[in-house]
């Protein structure tokens, strides 16, 4: 407190600014430079990076030569661009430790139906919560899966408007679009789920067509049209390229014998023990009466015969298209209750579908690099324009230093005071765990600036500082790996113990300390044999 006065007395303190306050306490006492030259920071925009980045860390040094730079300055390149005109300002800053956004987990809900194969179930109105940064398709059909015991890969989900399907999504699509159209209160978009049977679902594309089954009943009779309505929910079903027309009888009938099984003259004992191929010539093929037609895209009717069902349709239709084959059920004799096609059941909402369990340390490096725009309190002076604007502001680390200091932002607040856990405004404390490497953390990929092109920038982490508690009330404790043994050890105030390497990643983790393995050397920018930065 002798030095910096936010950091006197007993209440909690903010171990990132500590941290930062040291290292810059004794990079100005083992600063090299004695008298520091004025710099006036006046750099050509029109010249390529390279050139305005090396100047900038040139003169950086020209100030800045210590032991902690050597070791812990990296470099930032800063993108702005006004909102207002084309002017794009680009800027190499120096940093000591780099600040890492954690990604908000925001969390939608959606509701669907579920459809089960041939009718094995009742069709299943089903909601889902979801996580919109990350969740896509793949993930809604494993929680779907796994509630149906089948294979995910039975699954098929699709996006329907007055029971037609419009698109059928691959594994992924975010589901942040799927909601977007159902969101769109214009439209009758609602999301459905099909599933297949397991010997259609491992069928080639080029080994099956995909068959979209309608099941109306027609209300009225006239010379031109027919009057008709849909009684349940389409039905979406793969089927072989070279099945059968008798064999699609089989199949639609195989959706509809619960119609048939509520008729008086359904034996249970006689009738529920034959198979749908044997009730199918029993009910439907052996009565005159037939209680429904089954139609191609309402034009053509399919009869009961051994001719391929593509083939002969194709014949029929213009513009048949294999990727969705519109098959109409039309139901014609009301003694069959075709309503009883139409029950559907709600079940208990799905467990949270989450891209990940955990967050991981690369989704925090991919958040730092997205774009941002700047508060008003923070605007921008744009010279084109003459005033201050709410531009767009990108980082990247442009250049990485030996040791890399990580702080993960769990802090959230609107403060105003030196001191933030005190301040004003809302304040909220991110718990959720950030999954991060122990070793290997490579970088590589987020470092624009390298000295070979083979050069891998490969971190292993050697220390954390950790906070438990809240905003207001805390405790910070470190873990620390001895070099020489490679065990990892827990520092809590005066007790030291060892630990489990895996203990070392849960959701205290606050400031992570990495360090570069040694693998090029680096031009002598500064004292050290290797150099200071690299990257």
């Amino acid at each position: 407190e002798e030095f910096q006065p936010m950091f006197k007395g007993y209440q909690q303190h903010d171990a990132q600014e500590l941290i930062s306050f040291i290292l810059d306490g004794l990079h100005e006492d083992l600063n090299r430079v004695k008298k520091k030259p004025y710099i006036e920071a006046n750099y050509d925009q029109t010249l390529p990076d390279e050139r305005i980045a090396a100047a900038t860390w040139s003169d950086h040094l020209r100030r800045n030569d210590s032991i902690v730079v050597d070791l812990m300055h990296g470099q930032y390149k800063s993108i702005v661009k006004c909102p207002s005109c084309p002017t794009v300002s680009v800027t190499f800053d120096p940093f000591l430790m780099c600040s890492l956004p954690i990604p908000a987990r925001k969390l939608s809900k959606l509701s669907m139906y579920l459809i089960t194969q041939l009718n094995q179930e009742k069709p299943k109105k089903v909601s889902f919560r979801f996580d919109e940064e990350f969740s896509v398709v793949a993930e809604l059909k494993h929680a779907l899966s796994k509630r149906l015991k089948t294979n995910k890969e039975q699954i098929v989900l699709g996006l329907v408007e007055d029971n037609d399907i419009l698109v059928l999504y691959d594994d992924n699509e975010p589901l942040r679009n799927v909601k977007e159209k159902i969101d769109d209160r214009t439209k009758g978009y609602q999301l459905f789920g099909f599933e297949m049977s397991e010997v259609d679902a491992v069928l080639a594309d080029d080994e099956r067509v995909c068959l979209q089954l309608q099941f109306v009943q027609v209300t009225k009779r006239f010379l031109w049209r027919d009057d008709r309505k849909d009684v349940t929910f389409l039905r979406l079903q793969y089927f072989p390229r070279n099945g059968t027309c008798r064999q699609l009888h089989e199949l639609i009938f195989a959706y509809v014998r619960v119609v048939f099984a509520a008729l008086p003259r359904y034996d249970q004992d006689k009738h529920g023990k034959l198979s749908d191929q044997e009730a199918f010539k029993l009910l439907y093929q052996n009565i005159s009466s037939k209680p429904y037609s089954i139609l191609v895209k309402g034009e053509c009717t399919v009869e009961v015969n051994e001719n391929n069902f593509f083939n002969w349709a194709k014949t029929k239709v213009s513009d048949l298209d294999k990727a969705k084959i519109r098959i109409e059920v039309q139901w014609t004799n009301e003694e069959y209750n075709s309503k009883k096609l139409n029950l559907c059941e709600e079940i208990a909402e799905l467990s949270d579908i989450a891209s990940k369990d955990v967050i991981s340390l690369g989704d925090c490096i991919q958040m730092f690099e997205k774009p941002e725009q700047l508060e008003k309190e923070n605007a921008w002076y744009c010279p084109s324009c003459k005033e201050h604007k709410t531009a767009m502001k990108t980082l990247h680390i442009y250049k990485a230093p030996r040791v890399l200091i990580l702080h993960l932002k769990r802090f959230r607040t609107a403060a105003s005071s030196s001191n933030w856990f005190y301040s004003g405004g809302s304040k909220t404390k991110i718990t959720d765990l950030v999954d991060f490497p122990i070793e290997g953390l490579d970088l590589t990929e987020h470092v624009i600036h390298k000295y070979s092109n083979d050069q891998r920038l490969i971190y292993d982490l050697y220390a954390t500082a950790n906070h438990s508690g809240s905003l207001g009330f805390g405790h910070y404790i470190a873990y620390g790996r001895n070099d020489q043994t490679g065990y990892w050890y827990r520092f809590d105030d005066s007790r030291v113990s060892r630990v489990d390497v895996g203990s070392v990643i849960n959701e205290e983790a606050y400031v992570l300390f990495y360090r570069l393995r040694e693998q090029v050397e680096v031009p002598g920018e500064t004292h050290l044999e290797n150099g200071n930065g690299v990257g």
